[in-house]
């Protein structure tokens, strides 16, 4: 009877398990897709609380809470690098209804152990799917969902409709709220609060993060009185508040700063309530009382040594903090408060005021130029007023200064450039104490162009370019002023005082001064005014990359300045509601306003046409044409109603545009329009270029049109056929004898045709190659590397008569089946595809002009190997009692290699049990991570079991048979990254009496990569021997190998870095792949026969100790894959030793060993060697810059490194990982000596 429904219970878990499966589905389905949200019109909401948040303009939602937490709960924990998960795709609402993706990762702000006490509060990162640029931060605790987005399209929230209410939810822009600034709001920090130990690191590379992210410990306190008013008085109440407060700190910081905070393990004693008394009480008015309160607070009950930054949340409205106290070791660093007054602790509160404080607290002080009575004037700040008025970014004070200064009522969420650069100043100063992750993000680029000078009252334009390294199309552009002035209203301006505000990031690289609707309704904006008076304008180009947790940014400066004589340029005709006519001719008219003499010394404009009021501007109705103040224009064909003219200042940035719109009709009498379509024509010389001239008519013209060319090239000939042409029609255009004209050479000439009284003239140009693009160089994967990742960007050399690229990607040598093609302007490609490991390919690119294709280049390399080892457990058999338990039965495996794991399967599971449904399997890892292999009992009374896990099997196990791998219940690549060294454990849970077995084997299959093995056909090998003065020792005839003895080696070649700047990927992949044999990397070059200057190739290799070079592989000699048989001359390169070249070319290969000990054999002999003993030489010891030359400077590396211990350091010339006395001694004894010229640096 036990065993019948025991096997009923079974039946009906599987239809559980299965259910639960197809749960997880549609979970992931009503996730990807926003199932969870329900828009739902306001008059509906059944609501709950109090509203807090009143936006001008917002959509409403319900949300099934509950079933999105649970489905929430698959998201991955965020890691980054060769680690970073699969995200999981999340869908959330968007203000105009619609729905938006992003790649989700659980993030935690809070410490893991602090996580592990309080799990009902959860918070996630994502970065936009639908559009790139967003960054994305979440939370779940007792107070519902928040979202904060961030990105091209500016800010949204997502909130709670009311205090309490879970399941209604406001969505709106940021934009379109405005919060209540009348209650007593104000920041209190002024420059006199620095901290006495507060040292920035000026010379700090500012705004480049350099793919790392900085972890600061964070004890934000909450005051009784915050806790009772906005967190229901309770201690889970107000650590779930400051979980709020930090997510969305971290939205900003991450992106603008690279920094995250976390919360300290012990935050919950420092949320205070009516029980939880602070050991000193927070003032309810005063914020300078509050931050000593805090200080002390936080010392007691956190320790001064257990964080680096302290903040209070009190009710006193506003806020106050000491400058630059992150990481300060005198009493300061928890001196920062932000109090709510009137406010909720909604998105304005925590961004106008918390991450305003919090920013002082890493060094940035105000933005705002006001110097208004009340707030602003005595907070005002001279070295770093950059914004006008009351400015606009974190660091302002948006709408707090009144009498008409105010930019806007709230803070936008990104950082002044300026600010940002304080901000890295401290953190690369004094406040450094943070915690490092290096995320693997590559900084973008960006250049700001040129500088201008203009005339003044004039608007202008600016348009920078810039490079996202990572391809991620995700940087967004924002152009700030720098500049410092006295301080006062922002429509009154004076000397050096800012005038142009900062605007929220954008895709866009281009930005108008001022904008476009105060120049196209002629009005001025607050915080937007041209400059009337002769004066300089620097301006900041900043790009952000976005990058979800660690964003990376750049900036450019450049300086516009405003001539006080010149302007404005305006342009006077059409300035009126006119009307015009296709095919018209009338004159754009503009008042020069001296633009055309020094210093502006513009001679020529551009004229455009808009026919939408301005908001593009496609046609260009006349090119490069003098800047005289007036120009014929012919009306084309392009009806509106709402036409405008641009005079553009050619070579530079100034323009203005026609006041009014103005209308363009059809024409009422009858006349043509010849429009040479293809303008510019490519020609590879000596060969023609060829156009088409298009005639039209309009009401009615019928006149023949003939056609005639001027200002030709010299030795040019213009021919038309036909000629003449009655519209509407067309001739070809040919200009012939073009072999004269130099390569790239830009000609233009005017085509006129003319018909009855009507004649037409338009400007074209030829652009001529001379010549097909030569071979290039392929750069990466450079020919022979063999430890290639499986998605690689592929680069290579430019050229520069080339108009573009072709690239091609095969599996075979003669490139029979290509797997990715593409024709690119750019010099480097990605292809999307994942590569098989341990594979050789074959890469081509040729460069491609007007004259053909150049010659392709090809490289082979092969991709890295993923190498597998089974271990198989000796803690077996175990016995597994009939007795039921929640105590596991624990099998170990002991690994005792390390390597970075990159697969994990559990193989060779058998044993016998007489109800094999009873049993749960586990794998437990060394750091504690359990993966659950096995959860449900389905198998019922299967008696015997031999199966093993993987996640790439076919489906998970079935009954019968119970042996294959199959799919585990949880993912294994969850212990991917980790380590493998270490106690593994396999767990066996078998909870029910009755039935028993013995678990009588397991093992483990662990995956790492290495360097591949694949053979690329024969390679050139060259045998080389070669000692190093410093580390050989005379009585054992071998060098050391402390370096390797002590892991000290890096596991990549190590010589990036100048001077040589060598791009090569040697790698292996630990520590302990280097033989136990190894004194130091080396670099092996060959070089022209011909011209010993002339580098052939080069490749990073080991010195064994007893002197022989060899490969990555062990094996003796260097193996340069696709380097012809021939004659060479080798060089021998080593960090801290004169290099050496043979002395005479050498026919490679030769299967002789080219011995570098012998004088004979290098260019120079013994002079060029140290005498180590009898007849044997070595390398000079001593050149620690690697130059050639042993100089005052190598004694500079040597002193920077001195008294270094247990390292790699330049400065170890002996290399027994310590800079000590002897290695000045090897310096000493060798200064002043020279390598061969040919091959210094």
């Amino acid at each position: 009877m036990y065993k019948k429904t025991t096997f009923v219970l079974r039946a009906l878990l599987f239809v559980v398990f299965t259910s639960l499966n197809i749960l997880a589905q549609t979970n992931s389905v009503q996730l990807a897709t926003g199932g969870y949200w329900q828009a739902t019109p306001e008059n509906q909401l059944v609501r709950k609380g109090i509203r807090d948040l009143y936006p001008q303009a917002y959509q409403t939602y319900t949300l099934r809470l509950q079933q999105f937490t649970k489905a929430l709960s698959a998201a991955p924990l965020q890691a980054y690098g060769a680690n970073r998960p699969n995200p999981l795709t999340v869908a959330l609402p968007m203000p105009d209804g619609s729905m938006q993706r992003y790649a989700l990762v659980e993030s935690p702000v809070m410490h893991p152990d602090l996580a592990a006490r309080f799990p009902e509060n959860k918070t996630w990162t994502g970065q936009g799917i639908d559009d790139p640029t967003a960054t994305m931060r979440c939370s779940i605790t007792q107070f519902g969902f928040r979202a904060m987005i961030i990105g091209n399209q500016g800010t949204i929230y997502i909130d709670p409709y009311g205090v309490g209410d879970l399941h209604n939810y406001i969505v709106f822009n940021k934009a379109d709220f405005y919060a209540n600034n009348d209650l007593g709001y104000s920041c209190e920090t002024n420059d006199s609060h620095f901290a006495d130990d507060y040292h920035p690191n000026t010379e700090t590379p500012a705004y480049r993060s350099n793919g790392v992210l900085r972890t600061y410990r964070a004890a934000f306190a909450c005051s009784k009185e915050f806790t009772n008013t906005h967190c229901g008085g309770t201690q889970s109440g107000g650590l779930a508040k400051v979980v709020e407060v930090i997510n969305r700190l971290n939205t900003i910081y991450e992106r603008d700063l690279s920094i995250h905070l976390e919360m300290v393990a012990n935050s919950i004693d420092i949320v205070y309530t009516n029980t939880n008394t602070p050991p000193v009480a927070y003032s309810t008015s005063d914020h300078s009382a509050n931050n000593d309160a805090n200080q002390t607070n936080v010392d007691t009950d956190i320790g001064s040594a257990n964080y680096d930054v302290g903040h209070a949340l009190t009710t006193v409205g506003g806020g106050l903090a000491w400058l630059g106290v992150f990481c300060n070791g005198n009493d300061l660093k928890a001196k920062g408060t932000s109090g709510t007054g009137g406010w909720s602790t909604g998105d304005p509160f925590m961004v106008d005021i918390v991450s305003h404080e919090v920013g002082h607290m890493l060094g940035a002080g105000h933005t705002f130029n006001s110097n208004a009575a009340g707030n602003c004037g005595p907070n005002r700040s001279e070295t770093t007023a950059w914004e006008p008025g009351s400015g606009s970014t974190p660091m302002s004070y948006s709408g707090l200064c009144g009498g008409g200064h105010d930019i806007q009522s709230n803070s936008d969420d990104y950082f002044h450039s300026g600010s940002i650069n304080q901000i890295l100043n401290t953190i690369n100063g004094s406040g450094g104490c943070a915690s490092f992750t290096n995320v693997g993000n590559a900084d973008p680029t960006c250049e700001a162009g040129p500088n201008y000078t203009i005339p003044k009252s004039t608007p202008f334009m600016l348009t920078g370019t810039s490079n996202d390294i990572n391809g991620n199309g995700s940087l967004t552009h924002c152009w700030e002023e720098l500049d410092l002035g006295p301080g006062g209203h922002p429509n009154s301006p004076v000397g050096q005082a800012p005038i142009f505000r900062s605007f929220y990031p954008t895709a866009s690289k281009t930005r108008v001064f001022p904008k476009w609707s105060d120049i196209l309704n002629n009005t001025q904006t607050t915080g937007e005014i041209m400059a009337s008076y002769g004066r300089t304008i620097s301006l900041n180009f900043f790009v952000r990359d976005n990058f979800a947790g660690c964003g990376g940014a750049d900036v450019d400066n450049m300086v516009v300045t405003v001539d006080d004589v010149a302007g404005p340029f305006v342009v006077t005709a059409p300035n009126t509601a006119v009307t015009w006519e296709i095919g018209q001719t009338q004159n754009v008219t503009w008042n020069v306003a001296g633009t055309t003499a020094a210093p502006v010394s513009c001679a020529n404009v551009d004229i455009y046409l808009s026919t939408n009021g301005g908001t593009e501007w496609p046609m260009l109705l006349a090119s490069n044409v003098p800047n005289d103040g007036t120009h014929p224009i012919v009306v084309p064909n392009a009806i509106t109603t709402q036409a405008r003219v641009m005079v553009k200042g050619r070579g530079n940035i100034f323009f203005d545009v026609s006041n009014v719109n103005f209308t363009i009709n059809a024409s009422s009498v009858p006349t043509y329009l010849m429009e040479v379509a293809n303008d510019t024509v490519n020609v590879c010389a000596p060969s023609d270029g060829t156009f088409t001239v298009n005639l039209t008519s309009f009401t009615g013209f019928n006149s023949p049109v003939t056609l005639s060319a001027s200002g030709n090239p010299p030795g040019t000939v213009v021919t038309f056929s036909p000629n003449p042409v009655t519209p509407t029609g067309s001739s070809t255009m040919t200009i012939s004898n073009t072999g004269g004209l130099a390569d790239k050479s830009i000609h233009s000439f005017t085509v006129s045709g003319t018909g009855g009284s009507i004649t037409r003239t338009q400007s074209v140009a030829i652009q001529v190659s001379q010549g097909a693009v030569p071979e290039l160089t392929a750069t990466y994967p450079n020919d022979g590397n063999n430890n290639v990742p499986l998605a690689p960007t592929f680069s290579w050399t430019s050229s520069a008569n080339a108009l573009s690229y072709d690239f091609q990607l095969a599996t075979d040598a003669i490139f029979a089946n290509i797997i990715a093609s593409t024709n690119t302007t750019a010099t480097s490609y990605n292809t999307g595809l994942t590569l098989t490991p341990n594979t050789v390919y074959y890469w081509r690119v040729r460069g491609n002009n007007y004259c053909g294709n150049g010659p392709y280049t090809d490289a082979a390399f092969a991709t890295y190997q993923v190498i597998c080892q089974t271990f198989n457990s000796t803690d077996v058999p175990k016995n597994i009692p009939t007795t039921g338990s929640n105590t596991p039965i624990n099998s170990t495996l002991n690994i005792g290699s390390s390597f970075t794991l990159t697969d994990v399967n559990v193989v060779n599971i058998a044993g016998t049990h007489t109800f094999y449904g009873d049993m749960t399997m586990r794998l437990k890892h060394p750091d504690g991570t359990v993966i659950v292999l096995s959860d449900v009992s389905f198998c019922e009374a299967q008696d015997n079991f031999g199966l093993g896990y993987d996640d790439e099997a076919a489906s998970p196990p079935p009954c019968v048979p119970l042996t294959g791998l199959y799919t585990p219940f949880d993912p294994l690549s969850d212990l991917d990254g980790k380590t493998s060294i270490g106690n593994w454990t396999f767990q066996i849970y078998d909870f029910y009496n009755g039935d028993g077995g013995t678990l009588t084997a397991w093992g483990l299959e662990l995956c790492y990569t290495a360097p591949s093995n694949q053979d690329f056909g024969t390679a050139l090998v060259v045998q080389i021997k070669a000692l190093l003065q410093g580390p050989y020792n005379t009585g054992t005839d071998v060098m050391s190998t402390a370096l390797r003895a002590a892991n000290l080696l890096p596991i990549s070649q190590p010589f990036n870095g100048l001077p040589w700047a060598y791009v090569g990927t040697e790698s292996v992949a630990s520590p302990n792949d280097i033989p136990a044999n190894i004194t130091d990397w080396v670099i092996i070059e060959l070089r022209a026969a011909g011209n010993k200057n002339t580098l052939v190739t080069r490749k990073a290799c080991w010195l064994r100790s007893d002197g022989m070079v060899v490969d990555l592989d062990g094996t003796p000699g260097v193996k340069f894959s696709g380097t012809p048989p021939g004659n060479y001359y080798v060089v021998v390169r080593d960090r801290t030793h004169l290099d050496a070249i043979s002395a005479n070319a050498v026919a490679l290969p030769n299967g002789i060993t080219l011995d570098f000990t012998n004088p004979a054999n290098v260019s120079g002999g013994a002079a060029q060697l140290g005498l180590l003993e009898g007849a044997t030489y070595g390398l000079l010891c001593g050149d620690y810059d690697g130059n050639g030359k042993i100089t005052i400077a190598d004694f500079n590396k040597y002193n920077a490194d001195a008294s270094k211990l247990n390292g790699y350091y330049p400065g170890d010339g002996n290399l027994d990982k310590n800079v000590t006395i002897t290695d000045f001694n090897l310096y000493n004894a060798n200064a002043s000596k020279l390598g061969v010229i040919e091959i210094q640096y």
